[in-house]
């Protein structure tokens, strides 16, 4: 059979042989527990002496649960809001320095105005409400 008569199977019919096949893959693994002769516990895919089947349930191992891009990023971004307006509002001045090297320090109502500023984006990025401990 030449490799011409392989495509002219529907795709859809191999994404469904490949899914049905991850599929059983994922849930026909089986796991064993055993602790070695100085009481260590060890986990497994093969059978040992002394070993019992365990149940893993899905979603209990180290793989990230998928999650929506959109939210982490806009997660992402009220968290870097929050973060960037606590530094406001701790830091004793604000000096900002522009690509020419030219530095400039804030003065108190130039900080104030920052603050009210970086609290409108954060209840942007965040929803509204979402300023600690006020603005």
């Amino acid at each position: 059979m030449s490799l011409r008569g392989v495509y002219r199977v529907p795709i859809a019919l191999w994404l469904g042989v490949l899914a049905s096949a991850g599929a059983s893959t994922v849930h026909a693994t089986t796991v064993y527990r055993w602790t070695d002769d100085r009481g260590r516990v060890h986990y497994g895919d093969a059978r040992t002496p002394g070993a019992r089947a365990v149940e893993v349930k899905p979603g209990s191992g180290a793989a990230p649960v998928p999650t929506d891009p959109v939210q982490t990023a806009r997660s992402e971004e009220c968290e870097r809001r929050k973060s960037q307006l606590e530094t406001y509002r701790r830091a004793t001045s604000v000096v900002e320095t522009d690509a020419l090297g030219q530095r400039r320090e804030y003065d108190p109502q130039q900080k104030a105005k920052l603050l009210e500023i970086g609290a409108q984006q954060v209840r942007i990025a965040c929803g509204e409400g979402a300023t600690e401990g006020g603005s």
